[in-house]
């Protein structure tokens, strides 16, 4: 039985425009089998390989495949019932491409160390080596992602205006380490190479966008990404948002699902360049914890100096006396009337309302200094 001569496994990071690469690579699937790429079609969505996700989560309490399908039976059996569907799938496809290529940022969150056993097992069956791509961002900028996106989703902020609790809930997520070590742990099994990128701002996006390609392997002249996905919003979008879906203005101002991801879908296409910025206390204690990992990362993974946190890291920040995530009324409307094409999108919206609900608001998402 013929072999892929290698698979590609590209695992994220987070917030590191892996939509982005995902969207690109399942929009040219024909040019990529054309070169000899084969990505998959079975548990993929808009190029998000989620079932090899499932396949390396071992006895989860969130199954990959149950939240992608409904699917009432159990994990294990959905995993049984996704391997033989890739078996009969890649059969095909390695008797005309030469590399499996698999991306899913899910590869890095949802994984555990017995399903990574499992699936390196699985994909030794069907390929001669792994090259595991893995993009490193710095903490920082992933939480301030990892909030707007929170923020977007609907999330109480409350709870995350605690900038130690972002840091413990999303400790695999900003731990590099970690996630490249995961798939080093068994070396007997496949030989895998680890090729880490840079990530880069989108003002050198098309400097990324080929260093990336190169590690992947993919042809040069794929279709460049026309639009990013998953945009961080700015800092007046986050403040305006903050105070719009906050529990206290339920009953002050009434806005759908559907109203508001038209209103989020307003606010990323006007982004005024305006970042989020944490104050320096919060840099320095949510970071702390990942010093020493980023100093293995940038001993083991890197060669250029890239500033990865470390425990000097913080004094880039901002010193504030405070922060608030949120608006004043007269902020509020200001921003609906100053922001291009939101009153539009918003309707009619009567500016009768009591300043009390908003003040509260303020205080409530105010960090502190001390």
């Amino acid at each position: 039985m013929k072999l892929f001569e290698r698979a590609v496994l590209h695992i994220g990071g987070e917030k590191t425009g892996s939509t982005s690469l995902q969207h690109r690579l399942d929009l040219s699937r024909e040019l990529l089998e054309q070169n000899g790429f084969y990505l998959p079609k079975t548990g993929t969505h808009l190029g998000n390989c989620w079932g090899f996700a499932a396949i390396g989560q071992y006895h989860p309490k969130y199954s990959m495949h149950h939240q992608m399908t409904q699917a009432t039976q159990s994990h294990e059996e959905a995993v049984e019932e996704l391997m033989d569907a890739y078996k009969a799938e890649l059969s095909d496809a390695r008797a005309n491409c030469d590399t499996l290529l698999l991306s899913s940022e899910h590869l890095q969150t949802v994984v555990d160390l017995r399903g990574i056993r499992r699936l390196l097992e699985w994909l030794a069956t069907i390929t001669k080596q792994i090259d595991v791509v893995y993009v490193i961002r710095r903490q920082d900028q992933i939480i301030q992602s990892l909030f707007s996106t929170a923020l977007r989703n609907g999330a109480l902020m409350e709870p995350l205006v605690q900038h130690k609790t972002v840091a413990r809930m999303e400790n695999k997520r900003l731990n590099h380490w970690t996630a490249i070590t995961q798939y080093l742990a068994f070396p007997h099994i496949v030989p895998i190479t680890i090729k880490p990128v840079r990530y880069r701002p989108l003002s050198d996006g098309d400097t990324f966008e080929e260093e990336l390609s190169d590690a992947l392997g993919i042809p040069g002249n794929l279709p460049r990404s026309m639009e990013q996905k998953n945009l961080s919003l700015d800092a007046d979008a986050v403040r305006f948002l903050a105070t719009l879906t906050h529990p206290e203005m339920r009953n002050e101002i009434q806005c759908g699902s559907n109203q508001l991801g038209e209103i989020i879908d307003t606010l990323e296409k006007t982004h005024n360049g305006r970042k989020f910025h944490m104050p320096n206390h919060w840099a320095r204690e949510a970071m702390l914890p990942f010093g020493l990992s980023n100093q293995r990362t940038s001993q083991a993974f890197l060669d250029d100096g890239y500033p990865l946190f470390t425990q000097e890291g913080f004094r880039m920040y901002p010193r504030m006396d405070s922060l608030t995530i949120a608006m004043s009324k007269e902020e509020f409307f200001g921003f609906i009337s100053e922001r291009e094409g939101l009153r539009e999108t918003y309707g009619e919206l009567s500016m009768d309302l009591a300043s009390d609900p908003f003040d509260r608001i303020k205080e409530l998402m105010t960090i502190s200094s001390e």
